[in-house]
């Protein structure tokens, strides 16, 4: 718009007229929508404006107020300008209210080609601004929801003297919106980044100048909203939650990738195309949170905001809330709250905050962040870390943490309970980046199951080692496997580690730690992006058939008490379809006092039909014997009892066994139960178990000609005797080794006499699984049928937040009872 300015005196005062202006909203600025398809538009954050004339009375000029800053997008439009201090031409002025109610100041008049600068503060400008008011400006990468207002009120504003604005000077901080309109179902989000696909700092230090506005020389080129809320969070809602985020005005050529977290560690991205942020405006852009499908965890440590970017080297840019001389020191750290303004430029090599936990790591075992850590609660709060287990020896850097120091540190995130119900196969990735001189190299671990099977490090298998003992499974990344900097002040690569892991389930963690926990190393390493996806989700099973093994020491007597409603539950959650009991009938009481034996004496075995019905089997069977140690077969589908041994004395089997057909659709599974003879040193009784068994069932001609050929056979039982498989585990145990050459008997026996495959060594070939309470030696085994085993899919011992073994303290008798028993159930899905 050009206006022509009409000049007129009139009892010496000198007018200025104007036409009416109207501040025009961006249109079509050929803005590209975003890779989803969701388009953003402009909108200017004032409505249809007016100015007042310039007018010189007695030698001075009048100027009223009007605030043009994105103050008003919150709702913080400048109301009583007495609250700050005016500067016009470096000069400071009283600001007077006229009997309108409108702000202005009296400033001398010189020529009518006179520069009239102004620049508007308040007592809480000091931190955004230098000595000068335009130089030394600090627009913060880091926001919170609940505090933006303040903080944006706080800007130092801009107005300078022009024909459009007339006598009216319209103030502005430099600064436009990305205002985001975000859609979703009740998720709380905790927070929302902004990063600059193209050129230009995001956020920085920089200076205003009057005639090019704000210029950052040096930031980020990114920017985060804190939406933890003290705790509460903001939530999203089906017709979108709006999310105002401050960036300096230009084109952003690029457009933004916005990463959306929530407080359940769940992420979400969106790519905006590109726009023209012009000053004081708000472009608008809508979304819909959409995490992926297979995401089950994510921590890209957004909210962690403090300090220098060490990895970035020197040549990088960061705020802190201290800079006190000496740096961060654990007890400076654990001064602040969280919510404290970053507004001072720190050294890229400065951390954040002291330790997150304490440096003793007695204090904080298991325990979570948020029960045992080193800082402010509001700070555990603002970066939303308090489910994490172990964030030992850990410190906030610029969009990430680092790991250890003198001496080893800990990662560990939460509890995979929010992850998966039951177990699944999971890719897990992080970066990291070494300290310079490091010689501690990083140790992964996956607890209670689950199985670390492959590691890579930027693709490559080489130099990382892994093994899997007793419930866990480790993964060692040797030094040379990356390039150790040798200097942190240059550029740093982040390195990839992408690991697969085989049955996480509700009780497992993942831990990041270095292999040795002695002094003295250099072993600290920085950590971004962990994140964690489904491969194979085991939870629904419903193209294929579970069969769970289990002996469950004395017909489950420690669940007597609760009417068995823990065991019920357990087997719901796992939805098997053939299950198998080993020490099917009780003999303890719930205390763990031994009763006298009978077949009729309390709930279990002759109320089995029950208890199974309460998990969805209808059908049941059991292996006759003459004592508490039999077993029983429940399932979803028709059961028939095809070959009995019922333990007598014309019987070699201690315990009896049994054989079953289980009508699987048009397919028969036979199920051989067993429980060999449990003396410790009845080796060689116990071989011959296993010889009557092959030449009475698995060999017998009459048998195969009757049942199938036994195609698809399954033997499984407690055999009280160890595998060949795991003699490597075993001889490694040195003076510890519970294991004596006459109990590898039964299992080399089983061997040459058949063809049947172990399904866990042959899963996991050269691993070692713990099935009993003492986790030294794997005496549970299901043996499969070469066909049979050609169809599985998943196979595991379950060690969850309910199986995983505890020695019973209560127990007032035979102290080596468990809970829930002192063996772990079994379990194995086959695609037939």
């Amino acid at each position: 718009m050009n206006t022509r300015p009409l000049f007129r005196h009139t009892s010496g005062v000198l007018f200025l007229a104007l036409a009416a202006f109207v501040s025009i909203s961006s249109c079509d600025n050929g803005i590209a929508p975003d890779n989803d398809g969701n388009q953003g538009t402009g909108d200017d954050i004032q409505t249809e404006e007016s100015y007042d004339p310039f007018v010189i009375t007695d030698g001075k000029v009048r100027f009223y107020f009007r605030d043009g800053s994105i103050l008003n997008a919150y709702g913080a439009g400048i109301t009583d300008w007495k609250d700050y201090t005016v500067e016009v031409n470096n000069a400071t002025y009283s600001v007077n209210v006229n009997e309108e109610g409108k702000a202005y100041i009296d400033v001398p008049f010189s020529n009518t080609s006179a520069v009239y600068n102004a620049v508007v503060t308040k007592s809480t400008s000091a931190p955004y601004h230098g000595q000068t008011k335009y130089d030394g400006l600090i627009r913060p990468h880091a926001y919170i929801y609940h505090k933006a207002k303040e903080m944006i009120s706080s800007y130092p504003m801009y107005a300078s003297y022009s024909q459009e604005t007339g006598g009216t000077l319209k103030f502005t901080n430099g600064m436009s919106l990305l205002r985001l309109k975000v859609k979703g179902n009740g998720e709380k989000v905790a927070s929302i980044k902004i990063d600059n696909l193209g050129a230009g700092f995001v956020a920085g230090q920089g200076a205003y100048s009057p005639s090019s506005g704000l210029a950052l020389s040096k930031g980020v080129y990114f920017a985060v909203l804190n939406t933890t809320n003290s705790g509460e969070f903001v939530q999203l809602t089906p017709d979108g939650t709006e999310f105002l985020i401050p960036v300096p005005s230009r084109n952003y050529t690029q457009g933004f990738e916005i990463t959306l977290c929530t407080s359940d560690h769940k992420m979400s991205k969106s790519r905006t195309g590109s726009f023209y942020a012009a000053p004081d405006m708000a472009w608008d852009y809508e979304f819909e949170h959409r995490p992926d499908a297979d995401l089950l965890f994510y921590e890209g440590f957004d909210n962690f905001v403090w300090g220098g970017d060490i990895v970035g080297g020197s040549a990088t840019f960061g705020l802190n809330i201290s800079t006190a001389s000496g740096g961060v020191t654990t007890s400076t750290g654990r001064l602040w709250k969280g919510y404290d303004d970053a507004v001072l430029p720190v050294s890229y090599d400065m951390p954040g905050i002291g330790y997150v936990q304490s440096t003793s790591f007695a204090n904080i075992q298991n325990k979570t962040v948020g029960t045992a850590h080193f800082l402010q609660d509001s700070y555990i709060k603002s970066r939303n870390i308090a489910d994490y287990l172990y964030m030992y020896r850990c410190q906030e850097y610029q969009g990430y943490i680092s790991v250890g120091d003198d001496t080893y540190g800990v990662f560990e995130a939460p509890f995979a309970t929010m992850i998966t119900p039951t177990h699944q196969d999971v890719r897990v990735t992080f970066k990291y980046c070494p300290k310079a001189g490091f010689n501690n190299p990083i140790k992964i671990t996956a607890t209670c199951g689950a199985n670390i099977v492959k590691c890579s490090v930027n693709g490559a298998e080489a130099k990382v080692s892994r093994n899997f003992k007793i419930i866990n499974s480790e993964c060692v990344i040797s030094s040379d496997a990356v390039t150790i900097p040798t200097d942190m002040s240059v550029h740093k690569m982040w390195n990839t580690v992408e690991l697969t892991v085989k049955n996480l389930n509700n009780k497992s963690a993942l831990q990041i730690t270095n292999q040795s926990t002695a002094s003295g190393n250099v072993s600290t390493f920085y950590l971004d992006e962990f994140c964690v996806r489904r491969i194979a989700d085991h939870t629904s099973h419903s193209d294929k058939l579970r069969v769970l093994y289990w002996n469950i020491q004395y017909g489950m007597w420690a669940d007597q008490a609760a009417n068995y409603d823990n065991f019920v539950r357990f087997i719901k959650k796992y939805d098997p379809d053939i299950c198998v009991w080993c020490e099917s009938e009780s003999y303890y009481n719930d205390a763990g006092t031994a009763e006298s034996y009978t077949n009729e004496r309390g709930y279990l075995p002759k109320n089995w039909a029950t208890l199974a019905n309460r998990y969805g089997h209808g059908y049941i069977d059991r292996a006759k014997n003459k004592n508490n140690f039999s077993q029983t077969i429940t399932s979803k589908y028709p059961i028939e009892t095809v070959y009995e041994i019922n333990g007598s004395t014309s019987q070699p089997l201690t315990h009896g066994a049994g054989l079953f057909r289980v009508k699987y659709g048009s397919k028969n599974v036979y199920v051989l139960s067993i429980h060999l003879k449990p003396d410790q040193t009845a080796d060689v009784d116990r071989k011959k178990e296993i010889d009557y068994l092959c030449n009475e069932i698995i060999n017998d001609a009459t048998v195969k000609q009757n049942n199938d050929n036994l195609t698809n056979l399954l033997m499984m039982g407690d055999f009280n005797a160890v595998s060949p498989a795991d003699k490597t585990y075993y001889e490694s145990l040195g003076n510890k080794n519970v294991v004596t050459s006459d109990n590898y008997l039964p299992l080399d026996h089983l061997a040459s006499r058949t063809n049947l495959v172990d399904v866990i060594a042959a899963q996991y070939p050269g691993d070692f699984y713990s099935s009993i309470h003492a986790d030294n030696r794997r005496i549970d085994f299901m043996f499969a049928s070469p066909a049979m085993y050609q169809t599985v899919k998943c196979a595991t011992f379950i060690v969850d937040d309910w199986t995983i073994l505890a020695q019973d303290k209560n127990a007032t008798a035979n102290t080596y009872l468990c809970r829930p028993s002192d063996h772990r159930p079994l379990i194995v899905d086959f695609q037939l």
